[in-house]
């Protein structure tokens, strides 16, 4: 129950700590909300959103290793990664440079990982 509890909490910390960063984008750059309709976006705009990308794994992968372990931000990484690549393959492959796909989805699961590991509740052993 606790891990099925981890797994969710993870996916869902993703989804709205990268919702709430790019309201965020929007809500703060003109620029970036002039090119958010049409995905023209700059360098330093695709770089801010692979930052709010970075921090929801970031997210993620706390609220995983802080209820129940690493191993819950591994399966919840994976689910995260297997939804992000099918988003960006199916949907907006053609909206952004190949490199951009990459950098956003190869690191989830490392991040995720990290995360959950530096957070994750320890108990001593006699």
């Amino acid at each position: 129950m606790r891990f099925g509890i981890a797994v969710a909490s993870a996916v869902l910390a993703y989804m709205a700590v990268g919702a709430i960063g790019l309201f965020m984008l929007l809500a703060t750059w003109p620029g970036y909300a002039e090119a958010s309709p049409g995905k023209t976006y700059t360098l330093p705009m695709l770089l801010a959103r692979l930052g709010v990308a970075l921090l929801s794994a970031l997210a993620a992968g706390v609220a995983a290793g802080r209820i129940s372990g690493p191993r819950a931000a591994w399966v919840a990484g994976v689910v995260l990664v297997a939804a992000a690549g099918w988003i960006h393959l199916a949907q907006v492959w053609a909206d952004y440079p190949l490199w951009y796909h990459a950098a956003y989805v190869l690191p989830i699961l490392p991040v995720m990982a990290a995360a959950a590991w530096a957070s994750a509740r320890r108990t001593a052993r006699p």
